[in-house]
């Protein structure tokens, strides 16, 4: 089950965990968990560490998570971001963005027409891009429900490679 920070509506579920090991002995579980596991697969790389859906399981939504271990005087720090496909991520954010500019660029024409005396018939745009970006932004949350399970298979992996050793949550908690 993903603990409440993970179940936030984000686009990107950050989470931060403090293990009581050396980071090259946390990397050596994930690569064991990672290549032993049937659902899932994933990839060991310097300090980072990638879990990802299958191939023949992956669909658009699917998540993947990414985790950075670093030293740490408590141990290891590690640092995981769940999240889509870099493509769709990317494609996502090139909406907004473009849908952001463009309502922007009406607005701002919309108002100068207005100043100047003529008909300001940009403005009947901007409501139209504000509701395209709200739109994008509910598929994304319904996208990210479609991958809720996935993303719960994903993140069992970490918390059975993580279960050996003593983790905190923050820094803080140590006495």
């Amino acid at each position: 089950m993903l603990s409440d920070e993970l179940k936030m509506l984000r686009s990107r579920p950050r989470f931060r965990r403090y293990v009581r090991t050396r980071p090259e002995e946390l990397l050596r579980v994930f690569d064991q968990k990672i290549a032993s596991h049937q659902q899932l697969t994933g990839s060991v790389a310097a300090q980072h560490v990638f879990i990802r859906i299958p191939a023949d399981k992956d669909h658009f939504w699917s998540p993947q998570l990414g985790l950075e271990i670093e030293e740490h005087p408590a141990g290891a720090l590690v640092r995981g971001l769940y999240g889509p496909k870099p493509g769709i991520w990317t494609m996502f954010m090139f909406l907004y963005a473009a849908f952001g500019i463009g309502t922007l660029a009406m607005l701002f024409w919309g108002l100068s027409q207005w100043q100047i005396g003529s008909y300001p018939w940009a403005l009947w745009f901007v409501p139209g891009g504000i509701l395209t970006i709200g739109g994008i932004y509910l598929l994304t949350q319904f996208g990210q429900k479609l991958g809720y399970e996935q993303m719960e298979q994903i993140h069992t992996l970490f918390a059975e490679a993580t279960a050996g050793y003593e983790t905190l949550q923050n820094w803080d908690e140590e006495s």
